[in-house]
């Protein structure tokens, strides 16, 4: 072992018990008071485990969960006002263009500098920065007196939204293994909450101008940023910081709030990890070689499935449905509902692994299928083929974020994270050239590209050096 890896240490305490191994089982809740007697040593991972699942965890989720629809609303923003603001403005077909990506350039920084920060500084202070950046920043953009002005003020939003992350990495460090699967797809479902809101907002705002579209969909941000005062830092966190009483503060009213303090000892300790400062930073994401390649592989995965999943989103706008366009994507947007009961079937009975490699090929046989409105094709059938295309990327996206927040251990989960997604928004800077742009000219061009993400996908998923289905949380890299 190398002299800069995490080790663990604790106080000098007397037990009859000795040090439980990390990602052990849980130790017996039926254990006599005698056994008790001097304190008792325990992992991050068993506490988590005793405590169990209640009230707690379902606050969180909500806290955790909002800022998916500010950043849901954020995205999605742009299918429907690009061509309002492109009239109002009188700029280029490219000009507008980089109003979408650059939403993406921003958020590429956003994640690479947030998921640092919050191995560094805490979950809870990154989480409230984001949410600042996101809801000031799109105030600013309804103001916007050129397009260039909207373009540095959309940025400005990516850079917050690459953020969003943090919420699943807080909320992932206080979840029993047991519930991760259903919980990390419930938190998911936000988003499709912000999508649905956005599509109703813009259907129900279509005559009015774009800029008051705009100022709604800043004040999920805001109201988030507010959620900073009521929102607990995670435990796991702070025993690498060393603040070891403030992690049995936070676990012990976890306990009291889900009705099961008597299930921990009257007094124990946590195993704490060391963790000096010269071991965080994107370095440590390839340090060991089962590392390097969960990096690699999650970084390929991440673009591919980013890339289809946004421009699936973005061509629903573009695609000519025989109907209302309104109403038909908002009965896209609807199918990632049952999506995410899928991803957790998925989760479940195929395992993550073998569940992304499902819904990347679904979604790739979907994407071929758009093609099929140029030959004679009846006028209806393009809204089921992108119902289930937007399905099964949502399955695909999902299943994604699940296997990174559990894959990466704690001292550089948010770091792998915010890495995985600055992957994912590199896909979004090309996205919308792709689905806006080279549309316009030959969508066959664009669905190619994008069925030749999946199969990049496919390819990713092959690769992975391990699955997480009832895998414990690693608080250590080794």
């Amino acid at each position: 072992m190398h002299d800069d890896e995490i080790s663990s240490e604790t106080l000098p305490i007397s037990s009859t018990h000795p040090v439980p191994p990390y990602g052990s089982s849980p130790i017996d809740p039926n254990r006599s008071a005698e056994d008790d007697k001097g304190g008792e040593v325990w992992s991050p991972e068993e506490v988590v485990e005793q405590i169990g699942f209640g009230p707690f965890q379902w606050r969180l989720l909500v806290m955790c969960g909002m800022p998916n629809i500010a950043d849901a609303m954020e995205i999605l923003l742009l299918g429907f006002i690009a061509k309002r603001a492109q009239r109002d403005f009188g700029c280029s077909d490219i000009e507008i263009s980089l109003v979408a990506s650059c939403v993406f350039f921003g958020m590429f920084f956003g994640s690479n500098a947030f998921g640092l920060l919050s191995d560094r500084i805490g979950r809870r202070k990154c989480f409230a920065a984001t949410m600042l950046f996101i809801g000031a920043s799109g105030l600013l953009s309804a103001l916007s007196p050129t397009v260039w002005v909207l373009i540095i003020t959309r940025m400005l939003v990516g850079f917050g939204c690459g953020g969003n992350h943090i919420g699943f990495t807080l909320y992932t460090e206080f979840l029993p293994t047991k519930t991760r699967s259903l919980q990390l797809t419930l938190m998911q479902t936000w988003w499709t909450l912000g999508v649905i809101l956005q599509s109703t907002v813009a259907w129900a705002m279509e005559d009015i101008s774009w800029r008051w579209l705009v100022v709604f969909s800043a004040f999920p941000g805001l109201a988030c940023f507010a959620m900073y005062f009521f929102l607990p830092e995670s435990p796991r966190y702070l025993l690498l910081q060393g603040r070891h009483d403030e992690a049995v503060e936070i676990f012990n009213n976890m306990a009291e709030k889900n009705g099961s303090r008597q299930k921990l000892p009257a007094a124990y300790h946590i195993v704490t990890p060391v963790h000096r400062k010269d071991q965080r930073g994107i370095g440590r994401l390839f340090e060991t070689k089962e590392i390097k390649s969960l990096t690699i592989a999650l970084g390929i995965l991440w673009f591919s499935a980013a890339g289809i999943y946004y421009g699936v989103s973005l061509l629903t706008s573009e695609v000519t449905y025989s109907g209302d366009p309104y109403v038909a994507n908002i009965v896209v947007s609807l199918s990632e509902v049952p999506a995410y009961v899928a991803t957790y079937f998925c989760a479940i009975y195929f395992g993550r692994k073998r569940g992304m490699l499902v819904s990347a090929a679904s979604t790739t046989i979907c994407l071929a299928l758009i093609v099929l409105k140029n030959y004679g094709t009846p006028g209806w059938f393009m809204l089921p083929v992108m119902f289930f295309c937007r399905g099964c990327a949502s399955v695909l996206f999902a299943l994604v974020t699940l296997y990174t927040q559990e894959a990466f251990p704690t001292p550089i989960r948010s770091t792998g994270s915010g890495v995985c997604g600055a992957m994912a928004r590199i896909a979004g800077v090309v996205t919308p050239l792709i689905a806006i742009q080279l549309n316009s000219l030959d969508d066959k061009i664009s669905v190619g590209i994008y069925c030749g993400f999946g199969l990049l996908g496919i390819i990713a998923c092959t690769t992975l050096p391990f699955d997480t289905t009832g895998r414990a949380l690693k608080d250590e890299i080794s």
